[in-house]
Parts: structure tokens; sequence; C-alpha cells
């Protein structure tokens, strides 16, 4: 059984990195992490819209130091309780007691207190598989393996007592997910609430296995040659339904496939390679039960990214246009096989071809 212990704290005084790097090299000055007059570099890394993410360069190597943000970066209010960021550090060290260093970066330093850790830097030419993505470069093999390790990671998981009692807390989930993707699109369009409502008290039902939340190709880190592929960001980890991480991952290659009509059709077989991939390394849930209930979640998700509060940036509005008449077909329909719903997408994005 996997055991998880609470680290003692390295208390400072509260502070805020607020994306200045001054701010954060008075930190590590005070809280010991740098000596005085160590030769040291600090880079900012842009952190997206829910944290400060800073490079630092010491004689201790190269690290990442990541702070939680209270309120994130997006035009909608949206407020979180920064102690996710504890829950992403603990998610990097029991991925990696799990399923080994190939997986997760290194934490190097932690300070609850302030919502603030450290890990490792990623070996040189390493790239988030979003890049190599939105590039055009189709990896089949690194999709299957994405696929099979998040399967992994939920046969590893299921009804783990040490995993349930640290990550049991869906107030995360509900915050950084429910209530901006879900419950925003339910308000925005009233013809689907009906659906919506159902799907969200259905997601919020099953409590069995640890459930990343983000597993998206923007946190997919991937080495030369794929040696090592990690998985980053589980600050929305949390003990619940398979299906939403399923659903999570195979939406970006859905909303990929409509924006990128070039590489559409190997995107599509991605997304059905992934499914399959999944389906057959799964084994404390019903493959049947999965499939049937990702597409449900995928109808709900590929209209958030488009009307939710974190729409995907990358979309024009003919992409948009297109998405929302296909997930709105997919929330009434209910299709219940991954290949079902790629003819709908298909069918919705050439109709869309014709007409202009």
């Amino acid at each position: 059984m996997v055991q998880l212990t609470i680290p003692l704290r390295r208390v400072v005084a509260i502070f805020r990195i607020d994306n200045n790097a001054e701010n954060l090299r008075a930190y590590l000055f005070q809280s010991g992490y740098l000596k005085e007059g160590e030769q040291h570099e600090i880079t900012p890394l842009g952190g997206g819209v829910s944290n400060d993410v800073f490079k630092v360069m010491s004689d201790r190597g190269a690290v990442v130091f990541k702070q939680a943000l209270p309120q994130l970066r997006v035009k909608d209010d949206w407020f979180v309780e920064p102690d996710r960021a504890n829950i992403e550090k603990d998610y990097l060290k029991l991925i990696r007691d799990l399923l080994g260093p190939k997986y997760a970066p290194r934490v190097v330093w932690e300070d609850e207190e302030n919502y603030l850790f450290a890990m490792e830097f990623a070996p040189p030419g390493s790239e988030m598989w979003k890049a190599q993505l939105l590039r055009g470069e189709v990896d089949f093999s690194v999709a299957e393996q994405v696929a099979q390790i998040l399967a992994v990671m939920h046969n590893r998981t299921y009804e783990n007592e040490a995993v349930v009692q640290h990550f049991d807390n869906q107030q995360r989930f509900i915050d950084l997910r429910v209530d901006p993707y879900f419950e925003t699109i339910a308000r925005r369009h009233p013809e689907l609430e009906r659906e919506i409502r159902a799907e969200i008290n259905r997601i919020l039902t099953l409590r069995k296995t640890l459930v990343h939340g983000d597993y998206s190709p923007k946190n997919i880190l991937v080495t030369p040659g794929a040696e090592q592929i990690w998985l980053l960001d589980g600050e929305v980890a949390h003990i619940g339904d398979p299906t939403f991480d399923t659903g999570f991952l195979l939406n970006h290659l859905l909303l990929k496939a409509v924006h990128m009509p070039a590489v559409s059709e190997r995107l599509f077989e991605a997304f059905l390679r992934m499914g399959r991939s999944y389906l057959e390394t799964i084994s404390v849930f019903a493959p049947d039960w999965i499939e049937e209930n990702t597409c449900r979640e995928l109808g709900l998700l590929l209209l958030a990214r488009v009307d939710g509060k974190s729409p995907a940036e990358y979309l024009t509005e003919a992409d948009r246009a297109i998405i929302r008449t296909a997930s709105t077909r997919i929330i009434r329909e209910q299709p219940v096989r991954f290949g079902d719903l790629v003819d709908v997408l298909q069918t919705e994005v050439q109709r869309a071809r014709q007409t202009n």
C-alpha cells in the first residue's frame, strides 16, 4: 500500500511571488534555499492562468518554483483556494512512487505554509505534448502511452485507503472544473440544462479512484524520444470518477481535429487509438461503462471549452461554431461509442466546410 507522509513545513513570513522575480529572490535567501553570495539566475516561465512559475538555476542545479494563485488570470472572476499547490506537490510524489521517475519529476522543495514547491527542471529538449500536436506532429505511440498510463494510475489507486484518505476532497474539483466548466455552460445554454445537470450529478456521485482533473496535452511533458513522459499540474487531483480524466484527455484531440484540418484525420485516429488503449488497460472498471460515460463527458467538455470560463485559446470563431453544434448533438443524442462520437464531429466539420 502506498504510504503518504506530511512533511514538516518550512515556515517563513507569508508572502506572494506576485509574478515578481525579486520577491522570489528574497524568499529564496530568507528560507535558506539560496546561501548568501550564491550565484543564481531566476527566469519567469509564465505559469498559465493559475500559478506563478519560475526557473531557478543555482548550485543545486535547475529547478522550477511554483506558487498557486488565489485568483485565476481569466476574464471572469474565478477564486480558488491556493492550498491546491500542496495537493499538486503530493500528487507528483505519489505518481513518482507508484509509476516511477519516468512519469513525474522529483519534488526538491516544499513550503506548505506558502502554497509553494519546487521540482526538478525537465531534461534538455523536453516539450509539452500540446506544442507538438499544434504543429501537426501526431505520434500515435505517445498518444497510446499517455492513455495507458492514465489507466494504470486509475487501476493502482482504486479504493487505495491511503490515497483516498489524502486526496478525498471534492471541493477542488467543484471549484476548478464543475463550476467554471459545467455550471457555466448550464447557465449559458438553458436549452441543455437538464442534460448537463444530469451529467454533473453523475460525475459527482462516483468516488473510487484518483482523478488527475487536468489530464491534458498542456500538462504532459515529453522528453526527446519519449524516454520520459511527465504528468504535471495535478492541482485538481481528487478521488472521483475516472471518466472525467478520459473525457478531459480525449477532448483535446477533438478540439485540435476541428481546428487543424490538415491533420484532422490523424487526430481523429489518435483519439480512437487512445480510447482503445485505455479500455484495453483499465481493469477496475468495465470498459463499456468507461466508454459510454466518457462520451457523455465529452459532450459537456467540448461545449465548456467554447462557452465555459476557460475557453481553448487557439480556436477560431468558425471552430467554435462547429464545436457548439457538434457538442449539442452529442449531449442530446448521447452516443455510447467513441467511433459514433467521431462521426458526429466529422459530419459537422464537413457540413461547415461545404457551407463555406
